[in-house]
């Protein structure tokens, strides 16, 4: 695995801290949205943890953001 790959659950989590951010809403708010608690947002959106593609989902429907787009501004 190179460097790339081990930062794309970083990148991907400052991507869902700005989007909540700027949607207004708390971790805690966007934990209610998918069904998590708001550690999981926060270990989300530091990197820590891999995102199961379900969460994935489920983020792209709360914060209505394109996964299309975020993958190609990692590539």
């Amino acid at each position: 695995m190179n460097n790339q790959e081990k930062d794309i659950p970083k990148l991907f989590g400052e991507e869902i801290k700005r989007l909540r951010k700027e949607q207004g809403l708390s971790q805690i708010d966007l934990g209610v949205k998918i069904g998590a608690d708001d550690r999981k947002i926060r270990r989300i959106e530091s990197g820590d943890i891999d995102t199961s593609f379900s969460t994935v989902v489920k983020l792209k429907k709360a914060l209505n953001f394109s996964i299309d787009k975020f993958l190609k501004s990692i590539e």
